[in-house]
């Protein structure tokens, strides 16, 4: 068990390591749309915490399991004025999340 969470440990550490010191820097655009998934994904963390606490029932994310990626990629294709490729992506998204429903 240790042998298999220090493995985890050392590839997270190596991903991080390698994104930061070999890849570019994301362009201001990629910034702006990180920044509102981040406000979208906290609002949706906040919904879910809230809620299980009021309603003393805590898998109240299993109710986002299927519509957060649908949220996601929507306000992706939004904000890039919906180019096909990811107008396609958000389709077979938004019908994966149906089908979980």
């Amino acid at each position: 068990m240790v042998k298999l969470a220090s493995s985890i440990l050392l590839s997270l550490i190596a991903g991080i390591a390698a994104v930061f010191f070999l890849a570019e820097a994301p362009t201001e655009f990629q910034t702006e749309i990180l920044k509102t998934l981040g406000i979208i994904c906290a609002s949706i963390i906040f919904f879910c915490f809230t809620v299980s606490i009021l309603a003393d029932n805590y898998s109240q994310t299993d109710k986002f399991w299927s519509t957060a990626p649908i949220i996601y990629t929507w306000t992706i294709a939004y904000m890039t004025d919906f180019p096909p490729k990811i107008v396609l992506m958000s389709v077979l998204i938004t019908l994966w999340g149906f089908r979980l429903s």
